[in-house]
């Protein structure tokens, strides 16, 4: 593996408060993109949040349960 700062951590990761934020009624992939909408900057068009919240699906394993609560 590469060794990797805070910055690059910072980039790739985020804390999300579940109870704040993401209502208990969402699905993984409304959580993903609610997040995506309050994470990355307003001036990154949409289609590029959507295929980051795409990315994530896949990398976490999650595309089978994406539409679940």
């Amino acid at each position: 593996g590469l060794a990797v700062g805070p910055k690059e951590i910072k980039k790739i990761s985020a804390l999300v408060y579940q109870d704040d934020l993401i209502f208990k009624t969402m699905t993984v992939r409304e959580a993903l993109e609610m997040s995506a909408l309050l994470r990355i900057p307003g001036d990154i068009p949409a289609e590029s949040r959507s295929e980051r919240v795409e990315d994530i699906l896949y990398l976490l394993n999650l595309k089978r349960v994406e539409n679940t609560i």
